[in-house]
């Protein structure tokens, strides 16, 4: 299941919840109960394609130069 990342725009509290893509937009903050909020995207993470000799290392794969 992802990870979603928000910060709340009524108490300020930063939260991380594992929903269905379908859920992500329903879901309250932890903290105050409010739904006023607004993704974070400063931690999204990027996987190498299996064919990339780099993938399980966090490199550039040398062939394609991709992540």
């Amino acid at each position: 299941m992802p990870k979603y990342s928000f910060n709340c725009n009524n108490c300020g509290t930063y939260f991380t919840v594992n929903v269905p893509w379908e859920e992500k937009d329903k879901v309250p903050c932890p903290n105050c109960g409010s739904q006023d909020k607004r993704p974070d995207y400063s931690k999204v993470g990027v996987m190498a394609g299996l064919n990339c000799p780099t993938r399980n290392t966090g490199g550039l794969c040398p062939s394609t130069g991709a992540a």
